[in-house]
């Protein structure tokens, strides 16, 4: 009765209340501490955090303190096109161009000049998470520009970067990539079947030349090719796998051209009446889609853009971005003018702003 008489004071009540609202948060920090580093947690009530439509990670106190370290939650588009304080895209190759260079590697050094084979993170993060600069200045193209390798389409830059990566898009039922301009089967198709993180239960390929498309003519023997003898253990098949037929079997192919409206006479297809209607696409799939439409990018970018539901539908965007520059005269750029290289990162950046976890495709 003694105890129960002196918490019944106005004095003891409060404080019994102060120390419960000080076990309640600490059990909030716990719990926020907790599924910061160990789960991912979805939720669109909290897409505000991310100034983003798609379902953001929840980050701790923690979480977000290291990561604004390096990145921000941007919310007005002209941050999301990295420029930096000189960025003006100017002729490098003058002597000017190059001193200025020079002078500040050596008063500022920076592994992403020139060491890092590696994009440098972006100063915004994208649907709440970490995502590559926007390097114009070596055309998008890391390895290529600082001579790591001989291919001008070469993607290595962008692997750490895979959304996949950073979200298991394979526990996702219907996993759907999309790939507007194949070309080749070996452009493109095949080389998300091989290092993209995510097994594509569709895979929906447009190109309009019929003579570029060239699909394995069959499939590849898995069971044939798997060393089964005891040798060297540290190789396990015969050859250098190809695509099996139930792979080949999830493959489609469309003689048309991706555009932003459908038009039967210039056999081209309204890609996002495509996506939404006869795919029949939602939030709740895994979609990825490349995009290399010689130009026919931009008009179509712009209407996805002012569509709100594509950035939710659309989990990761790869664009080669279609510009003027003298560095790209050798590949026939010149046709593309008045577009510019600035115009291509700034498309690019305000996707980005827009919800769309966007990469410049080489």
């Amino acid at each position: 009765m003694g105890v129960l008489t002196e918490l019944s004071s106005p004095n003891k009540k409060l404080q019994v209340h102060l120390l419960y609202c000080l076990l309640g948060i600490q059990f909030i920090y716990i719990i926020v501490d907790h599924l910061a580093y160990h789960h991912k947690v979805d939720d669109p009530l909290l897409a505000c955090l991310c100034n983003c439509p798609a379902s953001p990670m929840v980050k701790g106190a923690r979480g977000v303190a290291i990561a604004q370290r390096r990145t921000k939650l941007c919310s007005h588009k002209e941050e999301f096109f990295d420029d930096d304080d000189n960025d003006e895209d100017s002729d490098e190759s003058s002597s000017h161009g190059m001193k200025a260079i020079k002078e500040n590697h050596i008063s500022h050094p920076n592994p992403w000049q020139q060491m890092k084979w590696i994009g440098q993170p972006s100063s915004c993060l994208v649907k709440g998470r970490l995502i590559e600069k926007l390097d114009e200045k070596k055309n998008f193209r890391r390895g290529y520009a600082l001579k790591f390798v001989e291919d001008v389409e070469d993607k290595t830059h962008l692997l750490p970067w895979l959304l996949a990566s950073k979200v298991n898009l394979n526990k996702r039922k219907r996993r759907v990539y999309i790939d507007l301009g194949a070309n080749r089967f070996t452009t493109s198709v095949r080389w998300f079947l091989r290092m993209y993180p995510c097994d594509f239960t569709e895979i929906h390929a447009f190109e309009a030349n019929l003579r570029s498309w060239r699909a394995p003519k069959q499939a590849f023997d898995e069971g044939g090719n798997a060393l089964t003898k005891a040798g060297n253990d540290s190789v396990l098949v015969r050859e250098k796998p190809g695509i099996p037929k139930w792979m080949l079997e999830r493959i489609h192919i469309y003689y048309k051209l991706a555009s932003h409206k459908d038009d039967e006479r210039l056999g081209s297809v309204n890609i996002t009446r495509f996506i939404k209607e006869e795919l029949k696409l939602t939030r709740e799939d895994a979609v990825v889609v490349k995009m290399d439409i010689e130009g026919s990018e931009w008009p179509l970018l712009k209407a996805w853009m002012e569509d709100p539901q594509m950035p939710n539908i659309v989990d990761e965007l790869f664009i080669e971005a279609h510009y003027a520059h003298p560095s790209m005269r050798a590949f026939g750029w010149d046709s593309f003018s008045p577009i510019t290289r600035q115009d291509a990162k700034h498309l690019l950046g305000e996707l980005r702003w827009k919800g769309f976890y966007t990469h410049a495709w080489p």
